[in-house]
């Protein structure tokens, strides 16, 4: 809404908030291992958990109960998680609509960014990871690429080995990410003089 001459954005998205969480389910359930039709299946079950966040926690469990009764006993059902389908995921009703406030997030789930973007013509420099569970690329990597096809000011810089921050990680025997240092060139790229591990900067 303000006049600038360019804009960065940082592992950013160009994708609904739903969208957003499916798309981190899938990836988080193919890097574990699971076949595709394990991963149609984990994205049911977050559809359900998304419904309640979507209805602000005044509906939705009955479809949520459903594909936990469904898939509860499954043993990939414990690796769903998302990016917010886990805050609900194995709660009881009950629970949930006791801590329901704290949830209430104002958050627009199905907004579609991308009319602003097609008509924006500011330059953009779009840092997306491609290990990134919090803000998945795969989509917004597409988009923004059709976006500079289409003639717009844009540059897309993928590191393909990067999570959310832009960090390198190791994965430990758990599963667990310890970040170990910044995608090198990282703070170049934003115009930062000097690269600091993860550690070193707040």
């Amino acid at each position: 809404r303000a006049p600038v001459d360019f804009v960065i954005s940082a592992f950013g998205l160009a994708v609904s908030v739903i969208a957003e969480d499916q798309e981190g389910v899938a990836l988080q359930m193919r890097e574990k291992g699971y076949p595709p039709a394990v991963i149609a299946q984990a994205q049911e079950v977050a559809r359900a958990a998304e419904t309640v966040f979507v209805d602000d926690f005044k509906g939705g469990f009955r479809q949520l109960d459903a594909v936990n009764a469904k898939y509860g006993s499954a043993p990939w059902f414990k690796d769903v998680h998302g990016d917010f389908a886990w805050f609900v995921l194995g709660h009881p009703d009950a629970q949930l609509r006791q801590q329901a406030a704290q949830f209430d997030w104002h958050t627009p789930f199905y907004y579609d960014p991308m009319p602003t973007l097609r008509a924006d013509r500011v330059p953009q420099l779009w840092i997306v990871g491609g290990e990134d569970y919090e803000a998945p690329s795969a989509e917004t990597s597409r988009r923004i690429k059709s976006l500079i096809a289409g003639g717009l000011p844009d540059t897309l810089a993928y590191y393909p080995h990067a999570e959310h921050g832009m960090t390198l990680f190791q994965t430990q025997a758990d599963g667990t990410r310890i970040s170990t240092r910044y995608e090198p060139g990282y703070f170049a790229m934003l115009g930062v003089k000097q690269e600091a591990t993860p550690a070193e900067v707040q």
